[in-house]
């Protein structure tokens, strides 16, 4: 059983790590960097329920996703080695993700129509 001295010690600690400026700034990244991860998961869901022409579109939206998920990681590992190259290069994928997002939306999108005999005689 642990001595009676120690439980005040730890929430010292504690409350030192909330009070540090740095774990308060990656601790509000992450929050940030897990809302963009769960709503491109939303939308990547959704995209991957229409239409094959669109294959493309989910694709990019995979990738925004899984860039969401390494800043979050990044985020983490940040917090708990107190590193800022870590937080810093999670921000960039959060950026990254969120570009690649924007991009499946607004490029426009071009549907493949296979050749047919047809088509290929009109040429």
């Amino acid at each position: 059983m642990a001595n009676t001295h120690e439980h005040p010690e730890h929430a010292e600690h504690a409350e030192h790590n909330a009070l540090d400026p740095f774990n308060q700034r990656v601790a509000v990244s992450m929050a940030i960097v897990a809302a963009l991860l769960a709503g491109i998961s939303m939308v990547g869901h959704r995209t991957h329920n229409l239409v094959l022409q669109m294959q493309g579109d989910a694709n990019r939206l995979d990738v925004a996703h899984l860039l969401a998920e390494v800043g979050l990681v990044l985020c983490s590992i940040a917090l708990l080695t107190k590193k800022k190259a870590y937080w810093f290069i999670g921000l960039l994928a959060a950026v990254l993700s969120l570009a690649l997002t924007t991009s499946a939306y607004m490029i426009p999108h071009h549907p493949h129509e296979p050749a047919t005999p047809d088509t290929k005689a009109a040429h």
